[in-house]
């Protein structure tokens, strides 16, 4: 479902890391084996059984034992990966139906709270909330992530104030156990706590109930999705069953970007859709905060064409070339209908009735960008899938998320701990004493 190659790299350059792409397979098929033979929970290789259908069930069956009341909007109280995740297919998934040519599903408005501290966005929320039959949906893995505790209050301190006999049945908190145990939630929370696996990280969890669950209380249909996930891992697992024989796409990206990275420690993650700004935002936090550790990874910086070319794009065809280009497209331009004679003002030829499909007016704009930017020096990683889907879309995040961790281990780091994150919040909670 996924197509890779490369483009504008020197073949002696690309020789210098050619051994990454047999090492790369190894690394896949070790991953894989470790995480089919109970692993401990230190090895943070739970994300790897998610997509399997059990997640989204439990999800459904929550909902009809425990909202048995109205609501109609969703309130996530997360940061980094207990939102960026759903935050993303919230956004992606209607734009996959549509580009499959079928409606979107009639889905209740998700806002996300506990990424900022902001009094202007607090009282945006508030005001939207008590507007509202609110669902909160409280997401941190041991409950102590002072930004999402705050911003949680906060909202509760409303819906204390508009349901004040029984305000608790409308939160939900998603945690790795024990939260209700603890001094301040052992009265809010009257619901049964979803379970967060403790082997599981904030950047790996969409598949688990931290992605699935705000979205299947929203009215969200998962199954094809989590369907192209489970897709992904069985087809990683024929590659790592033949490991030595023969690289697949996924190491051979793997292996690229390890390569890439030695030098190189920018990356313009390309897209050419404004639906997809969520997905590249994703991206971003899955390779940087894996990979960025011992003054080694890349950051992801997402550009947005044609938009983008318009800003940055004059930096990225004649500016230093201390980066290199991921472009994320597909095979074809989508199902929908209609915008076949779309026309410009400027009549640009000879023609000036001259008319365009939209499909083609995008796939010009596509291929010209790559040139373009080709010619100037950039070197390029092409990821091309079939078409946008919600199977394809969830093929493509779990391949992400395997192509990750092995370009990590090719580079020597962990791809599962964030010691400097830990290291700003010790500090700033130290300065709040």
């Amino acid at each position: 479902m996924i197509e890779y190659k490369l483009s504008g790299v020197p073949e002696f350059k690309r020789q210098s890391w050619e051994g990454l792409q047999d090492k790369a397979t190894t690394l896949l098929s070790d991953l894989l084996e470790e995480a089919s033979s109970s692993p401990a929970p230190d090895a943070m290789l739970g994300w790897l059984s998610l997509p399997q259908g059990e997640v989204v069930e439990a999800c459904k069956k929550y909902q009809d034992e425990n909202l048995d009341f109205f609501y109609d909007s969703i309130f996530v109280c997360g940061t980094g990966g207990s939102q960026l995740g759903c935050r993303m297919l919230e956004e992606v998934l209607p734009f996959c139906q549509y580009m499959q040519g079928k409606e979107a599903l009639a889905t209740m408005p998700i806002y996300y709270v506990g990424q900022h501290v902001s009094a202007y966005e607090f009282s945006k929320t508030q005001a939207t909330l008590k507007s509202s039959q609110p669902l909160l949906v409280f997401i941190s893995k041991s409950g102590t992530t002072f930004e999402t505790s705050v911003s949680a209050n906060f909202l509760i301190d409303s819906m204390k104030e508009k349901y004040p006999d029984n305000y608790q049945r409308r939160i939900v908190a998603i945690s790795s156990g024990g939260l209700e145990q603890k001094p301040g939630f052992d009265e809010l929370l009257k619901q049964p706590v979803l379970d967060l696996p403790k082997d599981v990280g904030g950047r790996f969890s969409v598949f688990s109930s931290v992605g699935m669950a705000p979205l299947c209380f929203a009215g969200f249909e998962l199954h094809e999705l989590v369907e192209g996930a489970r897709q992904c891992l069985e087809d990683a697992d024929e590659v790592g069953q033949q490991a030595g024989l023969q690289a697949s796409g996924l190491c051979l990206f793997a292996a690229d970007r390890a390569g890439l990275g030695k030098e190189q420690h920018l990356e313009a993650f390309m897209y050419g859709e404004p639906a997809l700004e969520p997905l590249a935002l994703w991206w971003q936090q899955l390779f940087a905060e894996s990979e960025g550790k011992d003054q080694k990874g890349a950051l992801p910086v997402p550009v947005q064409w044609s938009r983008d070319l318009h800003s940055v794009g004059q930096w990225l065809q004649q500016g230093p070339k201390v980066y290199w280009q991921t472009f994320l497209q597909s095979k074809t331009n989508g199902k929908f209908s209609g915008m076949e004679n779309m026309r410009s003002i400027h009549a640009s030829n000879s023609d000036p009735q001259a008319s365009f499909d939209i499909k083609d007016i995008k796939f010009s704009l596509g291929k010209a960008v790559r040139k373009a930017h080709l010619d100037s020096g950039n070197q390029q990683l092409h990821l091309w899938l079939d078409e946008w889907s919600p199977k394809n879309l969830g093929y493509f995040m779990q391949w992400s998320m395997l192509a990750c961790v092995v370009t990590c281990k090719l580079q020597g780091v962990n791809p599962f701990d964030q010691p400097g994150v830990e290291a700003y919040k010790k500090q700033f909670l130290n300065g709040l004493v």
